[in-house]
């Protein structure tokens, strides 16, 4: 039989007689593949990794440190748009990927694992963990220049004396329940274009280009810069002006969203880098919500409150990416393009975060209580004396500890969370060769576990910070621990990673339940630490208003390096090495800090203001 190359290659032909038995010639590749794999695992010779995906192309070559590596080409023949019609119009949706490139492909970088730092890497690792150093340096300086520290005391860090003439109850519930809508619709705004970004800017990427800058790392950062120039203009001119702050932030993200959709229509980036921008003014509310949730709750309740406002913040963060994938799946878009045949990528959920911050801003009207039960008035007189940016008249060294440690963990956290999301999305779309498309829905999973936990969180009870916070952080070590993989070779790699079921399976679920463990720890570990360092630190207003900036400040940072400095090597190996440093840094900072204040005495006190733990009876007592 004269079969062709390419017939070979496929490892089979088109003769289909029941006893017939060909010889077939197989050429150095296929014969070592032969030599490496059992005899009934010849994926690679069929060409179709297990996720179902159609390897188009293989390269083998090394990189620049020597290793040997596998790049496939792959792409995915089902997802191929329709045939056009009769009248010559394509059924795929304006605006998406499959009516601009319907045989889409994807590359693939198949590594053994072996991570090899270089400098490169090297400072990337540093810049994760250099806020927790730097926070352990600060602390380590303001304990050796100081005297007010007894280091023979031991204690749980649970209670303080300090603002003893705060309310010592908690914020009425339906403030709380506007709360949590709040911070879930921030955050819903923020990461609504997450995964739509790239899709917005494809037109205009020739602009890119010219400024020497990605076009979507700079759409992605400009709600995070918006929320820390909203923070400066709403603790300087609006914190005594509570519906103005609520009501006003909700209109602010329903306008910039439906500008921001005429934007996309149009493809202006000016008109969208803008509306982001302003959307982004509304997370300076953020600030004002903790203040208030910090003065309205009792020591005791603090760390719950705090842990409901998460809630929030854990619900739109999955909200966003979750809201933009259904509208853009195959079914939902077609349904919308039948209502509206104009409709891009990305407008449709720009519409529906709009309608949502109506909804939101209706729901305050009934919600927000009264000035008086805020205590709006003790507010503003307290601002009249110091303002927001001034540190308190008697500054004690736990005071700054706490004002350090609050303000540089958050960096550290939101670097991590960063570089968690921007990175899990490579390993398992290049490493583990899902497509772009699977992958995202891979890491809505450990956003998921999350909201969970936070939910499940919030009902804890009679649990000190120190050790929530001691908890949360194992886990988040333990998650990183969990994503490592012995280093393989190439071969055994491609097996194991793309073309074997039942491991590619195994290894794909170990990752996520680690990226689930890690990414949980990392964020729920926020609220005891926040809540912890209001207790001991200066007053809410200060510490809180530092705290957003910088939060606001990594969190733009973070967004723009997740795109614009994707690491080469897309192993997951390469993100335990530039994760377990920053984890195991904010886990000794923590105890560092919780240690620090335990052998503190505040000089204008007469008892210490780190006080022994109490039982649950006695605090109700």
């Amino acid at each position: 039989l004269n079969l062709s190359k390419d017939l070979l290659q496929r490892g089979g032909c088109d003769c289909h007689a029941e006893r017939l038995v060909l010889s077939l010639p197989l050429d150095v590749e296929e014969l070592s593949s032969l030599s490496k794999f059992p005899l009934d695992d010849l994926r690679a010779l069929s060409h179709e990794t297990a996720s179902g995906q159609t390897v188009k192309n293989t390269v083998r070559d090394k990189d620049s440190s020597g290793n040997d590596r596998v790049v496939l080409t792959i792409g995915d023949d089902k997802n191929r748009s329709k045939p056009e019609k009769s009248d010559g119009k394509s059924t795929a949706p304006r605006g998406t990927e499959a009516e601009k490139a319907p045989d889409s492909k994807e590359t693939c970088l198949i590594t053994g694992g072996k991570v090899k730092l270089g400098l490169w890497e090297g400072a990337a690792v540093f810049l994760m963990a250099s806020p927790s150093i730097l926070a352990a340096i600060l602390i380590a300086a303001i304990c050796w220049f100081s005297s007010s520290f007894d280091w023979t005391r031991t204690g749980n860090l649970r209670y303080s004396t300090s603002n003893p003439e705060l309310p010592l109850r908690k914020p009425p519930t339906s403030f709380v329940v506007f709360c949590v809508v709040h911070q879930f619709l921030s955050l819903l705004n923020v990461t609504s274009v997450l995964t739509t970004s790239h899709v917005a800017t494809a037109k205009l990427e020739d602009q890119g280009d010219q400024m020497g800058l990605p076009l979507s790392s700079l759409l992605l950062a400009a709600a995070p810069v918006g929320g820390s120039l909203g923070t400066v203009l709403i603790a300087s001119f609006a914190m005594h002006r509570p519906w103005l702050v609520c009501i006003g932030t909700c209109l602010l993200i329903a306008a910039s969203n439906i500008i921001y959709a005429f934007g996309l229509r149009e493809q202006s980036f000016l008109m969208m880098m803008f509306t982001r921008l302003l959307g982004g003014f509304a997370g300076g509310a953020d600030y004002w919500v903790y203040v208030y949730l910090s003065r309205l709750s009792s020591q005791r309740q603090r760390t719950t409150v705090f842990a409901w406002s998460y809630f929030g913040y854990a619900a739109g963060l999955v909200a966003g990416p979750l809201l933009a994938s259904l509208l853009a799946t195959e079914e939902i878009s077609n349904q919308l393009q039948l209502l509206n045949p104009h409709l891009v990528v990305g407008e449709a959920c720009a519409y529906t975060v709009a309608l949502l911050s109506l909804s939101v801003a209706v729901l305050g009207s009934f919600c927000l209580p009264s000035d008086e039960v805020l205590q709006v008035a003790a507010l503003k007189q307290d601002l009249a004396l110091r303002p927001f940016w001034w540190a308190d008249d008697a500054m004690s060294p736990v005071k700054w500890i706490a004002h350090v440690c609050c303000c540089l963990t958050v960096g550290a956290r939101m670097l991590c969370r960063q570089a968690w999301e921007a990175s899990a999305v490579m390993v398992l779309a290049s490493h583990y060769c899902l497509g772009y498309g699977l992958a995202g829905w891979g890491v809505l999973v450990g956003l998921f576990a999350y909201v969970v936990l936070q939910g499940t969180f919030t009902q804890v009870k009679a649990v000190s910070d120190r050790i929530l916070v001691r908890c949360f952080q194992s886990i988040e070590i333990v998650g990183v621990l969990l994503m490592h993989r012995n280093p393989l070779s190439v071969d055994e790699t491609l097996k194991e990673d793309v073309l074997q079921e039942k491991t590619v399976h195994w290894n794909i679920a170990l990752f996520l339940i680690g990226s689930s463990l890690f990414y949980s720890g990392n964020c729920l570990g926020a609220a005891p630490i926040d809540s912890f360092t209001t207790k001991v630190g200066p007053r809410a207003e200060c510490l809180m208003f530092y705290k957003m900036l910088l939060q606001w400040l990594f969190l733009g940072i973070g967004s723009f390096l997740s795109r614009a400095l994707i690491s080469r090597d897309p192993h997951q190996n390469v993100l335990v090495a530039l994760l377990l440093p920053s984890a195991i840094a904010q886990f000794l900072v923590a105890e560092l800090f919780f240690s620090v204040v335990a052998c503190a005495r505040d000089p204008k006190q007469d008892s210490p203001i780190v006080e022994e733990e109490e039982s649950e009876a006695e605090a109700e007592g």
